[in-house]
């Protein structure tokens, strides 16, 4: 009676996980490409701000320079957030210590502030060129950082969380039907075993 409940729920289990992964969830897939172009912006704007950092070492100002570090290092702050989301324990713990970076409307106005900063950063001695680059990522940056904060405020944010906990969920009611399954596969081999016993001392004269 043991194996049949739990293979019956194991079955019920089964039909509901079949009824939820009928198709991807388009809402994290598309989260996912918006984390990498993410993810390209950033690193391109550090590339730019180290390159402007090592040929005008010695020309520009302190505050200018200063303003260079701390654009490269909330750069790779809000990188390290995108690996934790992907799944990297260490760079989860980003998330508990900036709970800010967990929402879209906090995330926009940090890369707002990283394209204020690299535009506003005047730098004395530095060629056109990486001008041009620097412009150009600021640009970018501030395009991903409007469509964050406007993101947050449409709800988005809420949106990706609520099917990253549908997610979870779904992968736990896979852990509970497999460790039913392999419930009701010992409680099969248990009642096979019992049943050939008494089948043998039925058997015996």
């Amino acid at each position: 009676a043991a194996a049949i409940d739990d293979a019956g729920a194991a079955e019920e289990q089964r039909q509901s996980l079949a009824q939820t992964e009928q198709g991807p969830d388009c809402v994290l897939r598309c989260c996912s490409f918006i984390m990498i172009v993410d993810v390209l912006v950033l690193l391109t704007a550090s590339a730019a701000c180290v390159v402007s950092l090592i040929i005008c070492l010695e020309t520009a100002k302190l505050a200018a320079l200063a303003l260079r570090v701390i654009t490269v290092g909330v750069c790779m702050l809000l990188c390290l957030e995108v690996f934790g989301r992907a799944g990297c324990q260490i760079c989860a713990c980003l998330r508990k210590l900036f709970p800010v970076l967990d929402y879209w409307v906090g995330r926009g106005v940090l890369h707002c502030f990283i394209a204020i900063a690299m535009g506003g950063a005047g730098v004395k001695g530095e060629d056109e060129n990486i001008s041009l680059f620097i412009e150009v990522s600021s640009i970018s940056m501030l395009a991903i950082g409007v469509f964050f904060t406007l993101g947050g405020l449409l709800c988005f944010g809420a949106l990706e969380r609520r099917h990253q906990r549908l997610a979870k969920s779904t992968e736990n009611a896979k852990r509970e039907l497999e460790d039913l399954e392999k419930r009701r596969k010992e409680l099969q081999d248990q009642v096979g075993l019992k049943s050939g016993r008494l089948d043998s001392k039925q058997t015996l004269p």
